[in-house]
Order: structure tokens, then C-alpha cells, then sequence
């Protein structure tokens, strides 16, 4: 039971100061609308999120109430009580994503991700069977180059999570193979390691609100487990 209550005054400390009631919002104040698409090829599934903040980047987080609403594919959002301006929601399969927000004085603004927003990325066919930390580690990746504004973070980790080592590129430093060297997994646990690739990309809004601006940031994820020898 205490914890029950530390957890709701920690929440209440957090968040009590730094949100805003939208049906205590005159209609012509504007939102700065952030949007989130991760698409995940290892679970063949869509994750989704948005957040809202009165005019700017920096404004008050905005929890829609009394009306106002938030839909993804038609589906209303899920929140925590901890965080109850995060919006969420989660579909199965690689999907387009259409959100609109209904604001309190009926206003619908509309906002759109498609799945070809942003480049499918995969491990080359030679990809390795197995890596060696006396060796260091070298693979390559196939997909379109990356664009202004889209990076991509490649990690390799051991379950002990002080061993991961992330390499990020972007358009002007791409290169279709990626190596880790000996120094870089001297530290590294021999047994199971994880390769993953997550492309980023930010996408500007379709439809602002009014005078704010928001983006929409893509990420597209993929992994690969082979065994690490020493």
C-alpha cells in the first residue's frame, strides 16, 4: 500500500506541474503535435505514440479530456497514470498509421506515417554464421542510402548489457558495411550476440494546428543472434 501511494505522489509531483487540462485551453490555442511510428520486422508489428504540448517543442504537455482525443487507425489510445500525456498504441503487421486529433472545440486534424515513409533496411545475404572477439566483426546491409535527415544506429551486445558497442551513421558518413574491431569486443561475454539496425528518419507533419508545427519520427528495426566465440 505505501508503495501504491509513493508511486501516485511521485506522479502527482512529475506530472502535477508540467501538464495542462485541455478543456482548460481557450480553442484558439495550438498544439505542438509529436507523433512516433517504430516499426519492428522481428515481431511484424507497428508500435505508435503521440504527444501534445501547448505552441511549442518546449510548452506544457497537453492530457486531452472532456471530448478531446486522439485515434491511430481508428483505435483510441492507451496511457499509463504515471504518464498520462503519452498516447500509445500498438497493431500487428507492418501498417500505415492515420492519427487525428480531436481537439475540445471540435476541430480534426489529421496526420499520416506510411510504411513507405521510411526505407527497408536488411543484413546482407553473406551475413556471418558466427563472430570472434580475437577477430572483430564485419557485416554488410542492403537498402536504399541513407537521405538528409535519416540516420541509422548499428549495436552489438552480450546479455551483459556494459558490453554493447553502437556504431551511428548518417547521409554523409553511410557506408553498407559496418565492423567492430577486436578492441571494440575485447570486454564482450562469449556466447549469444544480438545485431541491430534501427533506421531513423523525421518525417514534417501533413496538417499543423494553426500557428505550432510537430513532426513525425520513423524508426524501422531489425536484429540478428549468431554466436560469439572468443
Amino acid at each position: 500500500m505505501k508503495k501504491i501511494v509513493l508511486l501516485c505522489l511521485l506522479a502527482s509531483l512529475t506530472y502535477g506541474c508540467k501538464k495542462v487540462d485541455s478543456n482548460d485551453l481557450k480553442d484558439t490555442v495550438p498544439y505542438y503535435q509529436s507523433y512516433g511510428v517504430y516499426y519492428d520486422k522481428d515481431e511484424n508489428k507497428t508500435e505508435a505514440s503521440a504527444t501534445f504540448r501547448v505552441r511549442d517543442v518546449n510548452g506544457t504537455r497537453v492530457e486531452l479530456s472532456n471530448g478531446a482525443s486522439v485515434t491511430a487507425n481508428g483505435t483510441a489510445a492507451t496511457t499509463h497514470f504515471i504518464s498520462p500525456t503519452d498516447y500509445k498504441w500498438t497493431f500487428i503487421g507492418m501498417q500505415d498509421v492515420a492519427f487525428v486529433l480531436n481537439k475540445n472545440s471540435g476541430t480534426a486534424i489529421n496526420n499520416k506515417a506510411l510504411r513507405t515513409d521510411i526505407s527497408n533496411i536488411d543484413f546482407a545475404a553473406n551475413f556471418p554464421t558466427s563472430a570472434s572477439k580475437a577477430a572483430g566483426f564485419s557485416f554488410g546491409w542492403t537498402g536504399s542510402p541513407l537521405e538528409s535527415g535519416e540516420s541509422m544506429m548499428i549495436t552489438i551486445s552480450t546479455p551483459d548489457s556494459a558490453s554493447t558497442r553502437t556504431k551511428a551513421m548518417n547521409a554523409t558518413n553511410s557506408s553498407q558495411t559496418i565492423s567492430f574491431s577486436a578492441a571494440d569486443m575485447q570486454n564482450m561475454a562469449t556466447g549469444t550476440m544480438t545485431v541491430e539496425m534501427i533506421r531513423y528518419k523525421s518525417k514534417a507533419l501533413d496538417n499543423n494546428d494553426g500557428t505550432s508545427t510537430g513532426s513525425i519520427a520513423l524508426r524501422y528495426k531489425l536484429s540478428k543472434k549468431i554466436p560469439l566465440n572468443p
